[in-house]
């Protein structure tokens, strides 16, 4: 006897439909609809300027340059207020997690408000 197997394949997808996928992804994780989110960062700035300090969400060029000015100063004003928010933590001099968590989260708002300044300048954008 002969057994024949079926395969089932997953459709393929084309280039489109991962810009697509991510788009959907970005907008339940923001917990809210993509028309009402800021292009370029899923839900409101604030709560992405905290998300971009404990590393859970990334802050790259690409998403600067779908931004309109007003958008762009808005994340400015975000980020520098988890900024002050996280200097103004204080940590327990013999916690050595704590302290290294704090580190991090003062490098990455460095490097955001560093790439969002260097991106404004380019454009000739006062922040």
């Amino acid at each position: 006897m002969i057994a024949t197997s079926v395969r089932c394949r997953a459709p393929r997808l084309g280039a489109g439909s991962f810009e697509l996928q991510d788009t959907r992804r970005m907008a339940r994780w923001s917990g809210q609809e993509r028309s009402d989110a800021m292009p370029g960062i899923p839900g409101n700035p604030l709560g992405f300027a905290r998300d971009v300090a404990e590393g859970s969400a990334p802050f790259t060029v690409l998403q600067l340059k779908r931004m309109t000015p007003e958008e762009l100063k808005k994340v400015f004003v975000s980020i520098n207020i988890v900024l002050r928010e996280v200097r103004t933590e204080s940590v327990v001099q013999h916690d050595i997690d704590g302290m290294r968590r704090r580190a991090h989260k003062l490098q990455r708002l460095s490097n955001a408000v560093l790439l969002l300044s260097t991106h404004a300048k380019k454009l000739r954008i006062t922040l």
